[in-house]
């Protein structure tokens, strides 16, 4: 989405973000967090200036059918925090969720 949407100018960064965190959490009436202090830490940290290509050898599922095979993507996920505890770092699965 930040290569085709953001990157293209179709949609600002901020706008995204929002369609993809808060929004859903409030169509379905499910609680959101916010970064401050004493809230849940839930958020993922991405690398907006490096790229990557999508090939099935980086695939965490079993399919390995993607639209995308081939393709140079924008932004590399660093690091995603679940409840307080890093789930994934760096290209590899920390642990697992609740």
């Amino acid at each position: 989405m930040y290569t085709e949407l953001v990157k293209e100018g179709k949609l600002s960064l901020d706008i995204l973000i929002r369609v993809l965190t808060s929004s859903p959490a409030k169509i379905f009436n499910l609680p959101f967090g916010e970064i401050k202090e004493g809230a849940t830490a839930d958020f993922t940290i991405v690398d907006l200036k490096n790229s990557w290509e999508v090939t099935t050898e980086g695939f965490a599922s079993k399919s390995k059918n993607s639209p995308f095979l081939g393709r140079e993507l924008e932004g590399i996920v660093k690091y995603c925090i679940i409840d307080g505890i890093t789930v994934f770092e760096e290209s590899e699965f920390k642990r697992k969720t609740k």
